[in-house]
């Protein structure tokens, strides 16, 4: 977390590891594509969630680098809607996924 502190405001910022996170194409009906940019040198681990909150896809923790990073991959999961979590130490990032066969 980043405190700023100036003489008329005081504002506190969460910093993250990633600046940005894209899933696509979603709806998904092929390879899911995951791409990001990492602040820095870090673990970073991918699972995918079912409705009814069942880890159904993991990728364990794998060290990526700073800079831009794609990770291409074809879940093997029934069609429906799932969340992509994306997890480095206490910070989480979770987004929605359909997917359609």
């Amino acid at each position: 977390m980043l405190i700023e502190v100036d003489p008329a405001t005081v504002s506190i910022q969460p910093i993250s590891a990633l600046e940005e996170l894209l899933v696509y194409p979603n709806p998904v009906d092929g390879a899911l594509h995951v791409s990001f940019e990492a602040k820095s040198t870090m673990p970073l681990a991918l699972s995918v969630i079912n409705s009814m909150g069942e880890t159904v896809f993991i990728i364990p923790e794998v060290i990526f680098c700073r800079g831009s990073q794609l990770y291409d991959r074809s879940p093997d999961v029934s069609a429906g809607v799932y969340a992509l979590q994306v997890v480095s130490g206490n910070e989480f990032w979770t987004r929605k996924v359909v997917v359609t066969h």
